[in-house]
């Protein structure tokens, strides 16, 4: 290092040497026998890069620094070593920040693949998956579609596709016996060497696209970790079709690829412990980064892909696990306040579809009411309205199905938590407070025709309730002007609103 100018490897890195305290230079911590020297070394790596304002060779991240932080990462020797596989992990994260297209797009992929083979490490597959899609930094505003079947025959099938080949595979090979499985895990570990010797190829080769040379041309100057660079049209348009033709389904083979609790036989399934239900649940928040990186890209991949996310979510909602639901609704929550709620319609609409038998009602009421409590400070005018219907659907049979004898049973309230309460209740005041004026007696009619039809004093009580938390709702409500209120609650008093009017009298 004392003759750093001569290698260009070298050369970025000597300002991570100190001479004077060895104890803080980079390469003595690496090679200490305490690890929470080298856990000290990484995060100095990945300080060091925050200041950077010239770009640093991508062989020095490829061939010294990847390989360094990659080789404490799925390996059993330091798999309870948090504060070194912390480090790691960041500091993978940090060198996806700084690297071209090419070599980005490799790594991900590498760990893509990984994913499905190593069962034991999937906790630490995932949070590297996710800080690699967090560090995607290329900007595609440049991209112009130049071929249609990109938009309208292969995109808009992939999530399609990839589902109905995962719901394919669970109904075969249901019956493998052992020694077909014990090949499987040789194969996995042949796979995994290969893996990582194409990894190493790849990374190592000099024959780097032409689109990133000038992708570099061009953003020179441009800091490495807080902006992105700009594509041009051409690398952008390669960039798009790489994404679409393989990250994208391999990203949705990662969240809905077969467990080892959906791979055993349906008579064992049940005796299959909680551990291996939440080996699903890992994969989870993969769903989040996966979303914010179709935001990146032009919109219909966000269009075409969404329901497939939603989908693969909505059935662990299905879980008898409170914990696998809880987790699962935070990270809805997460993605519907990154998405705003002009995309609220395709989340209701997926839990409509697939919430629909026993616990699982209360689990979609539940849901819905936490969401709108996520959404509350993005709400615009008109966003309510136009899923008013499909939310008040929901919140009807909660309040008035069979679902509602269901909440005074002690035993289904024991074991399920979202029965325990009514969210219907505070989800109509929700809508009253972010409607508009032409959606007020769409919100009033479903309770008026359920209070013609019944003689039931609970029922009466529930309609009551509802009416009160809508008032309380329309008192905060912003988007409809005094005087349409006025109008309103004088047609409500005197009735002289027709739809609110016995069918006789209209």
């Amino acid at each position: 290092m004392e003759c750093s100018d001569v290698h260009p490897i070298l050369r970025d890195l000597s300002p991570l040497t100190n001479k004077i305290d060895l104890e803080v230079d980079f390469f003595e911590n690496m090679q200490h026998l305490q690890l929470h020297r080298r856990a000290r070394a990484l995060l100095k790596f990945c300080n060091f890069a925050k200041t950077l304002k010239k770009s640093i060779n991508p062989r020095t991240l490829t061939q010294f620094i990847l390989p360094l932080a990659s080789s404490y990462l799925c390996n059993e020797t330091y798999i309870h070593k948090n504060n070194i596989i912390d480090a790691a992990i960041e500091t993978i994260g940090t060198v996806c920040k700084l690297l071209p297209w090419h070599q980005y797009e490799i790594i991900l992929k590498h760990y893509l693949e990984k994913i499905r083979n190593s069962i034991e490490f999937q906790k630490q597959l995932v949070r590297i998956i996710i800080i690699i899609l967090d560090s995607f930094h290329f900007d595609l505003s440049k991209y112009k579609p130049t071929e249609e079947f990109l938009k309208s025959k292969y995109i808009k099938n992939i999530s399609e596709n990839e589902i109905d080949d995962n719901e394919n595979d669970k109904k075969k090979d249901e019956d493998e016996n052992i020694e077909e499985k014990s090949k499987e895990k040789n194969d996995d570990k042949n796979n995994e060497q290969k893996m990582e010797e194409k990894l190493n190829e790849a990374l190592n080769s000099e024959n780097i696209n032409e689109i990133e040379e000038k992708v570099q041309k061009e953003t020179q100057e441009v800091p490495i970790i807080e902006k992105q660079i700009i594509l041009s049209q051409y690398g952008a348009q390669q960039v798009i079709f790489s994404i679409s033709k393989e990250l994208l389904p391999q990203l949705h083979r990662s969240i809905i690829a077969r467990t080892s609790r959906e791979n055993s036989h349906k008579i064992n399934r049940k005796k299959i412990t909680i551990d291996n239900e939440e080996e699903e649940l890992m994969r989870v928040p993969i769903a989040l980064a996966f979303v914010k990186l179709l935001q990146k890209l032009p919109e219909y991949f966000l269009d075409t892909n969404l329901s497939g996310i939603f989908m693969k979510l909505c059935t662990f909602l299905k879980s008898r696990l409170e914990s696998v639901r809880r987790v699962t609704r935070e990270i809805l929550q997460k993605i519907m306040i990154t998405l705003g709620p002009k995309y609220l319609h395709h989340l209701l609409r997926e839990m409509n579809t697939l919430l629909t038998k026993g616990f699982q009602v209360h689990v979609l009421a539940y849901t819905v009411q936490s969401v709108l409590v996520a959404l509350k400070p993005y709400f615009q005018k008109f966003d309510i309205n136009k899923n008013l219907q499909s939310i008040l659907s929901v919140c009807k049979i909660d309040l008035f199905g069979l679902t509602a004898e269901e909440k005074e049973v002690i035993g289904i309230v024991k074991n399920v938590v979202e029965a325990k309460s009514t969210k219907s209740f505070d989800i109509f005041h929700i809508l009253a407070q972010y409607i508009t004026e032409s959606c007020l007696v769409d919100l009033i009619l479903p309770l008026k025709e359920v209070l013609m039809k019944t003689h039931s004093h609970k029922t009466v009580q529930k309609i009551i309730e509802c009416l009160r938390n809508v008032v309380l709702g329309l008192a905060d409500n912003i988007f409809i002007p005094l005087e349409q209120m006025l109008i309103f609650l004088y047609g409500v008093i005197s009735e002289s609103i027709p739809e609110f009017r016995p069918e006789k009298n209209r």
